[in-house]
């Protein structure tokens, strides 16, 4: 959750990182953190980092690391889209990737409801049928800008 607003910052503005709530600089290094954890697709550049935003906002703990973990989500979607029906040994690689989104904190009941995680699921299924429309889908409406990547 991130809270920018003036008249709810105020009501929160006291809350520390024992409340559940962080500053910018915390969130961002959870998302570093997280990040160097994770391997990206060949001929992605890297994480592109949080976005500093242009006011003070708070942060739930949490933030940047399920940030971190779905850009690299739309990274391995994109992957095994590009490679799909062209790349054999690509598109194996990007789906052993993305089954491990499944055990990883963006996707846990805390982050994700049951239909998200239901739908990845079926999306799983499909893609090992070579059916692309489930990532597709997902990709078009969530991962805005990484087609350009």
């Amino acid at each position: 959750m991130v809270v920018t607003s003036g008249a709810i910052m105020v009501a929160i503005s006291s809350c520390s990182s024992a409340d559940g709530f962080t500053g910018y600089g915390p969130a961002a290094d959870e998302y570093r953190d997280a990040a160097a954890k994770l391997t990206l697709p060949g001929g992605v550049k890297g994480f592109p980092g949080l976005a500093k935003p242009e006011q003070e906002t708070i942060y739930q703990q949490g933030f940047g690391l399920t940030q971190a973990q779905f850009y690299w989500r739309c990274a391995w979607e994109r992957e095994w889209l590009d490679s799909q029906g062209s790349d054999g040994k690509r598109a194996k690689s990007a789906l052993f990737e993305l089954q491990k989104a499944s055990s990883m904190e963006f996707m846990s009941e805390q982050h994700l409801d049951d239909l998200g995680r239901s739908n990845f699921d079926a999306y799983m299924d499909q893609a090992k049928l070579g059916d692309p429309s489930g990532f597709q889908q997902h990709f078009q409406a969530n991962c805005k800008g990484m087609d350009r990547l």
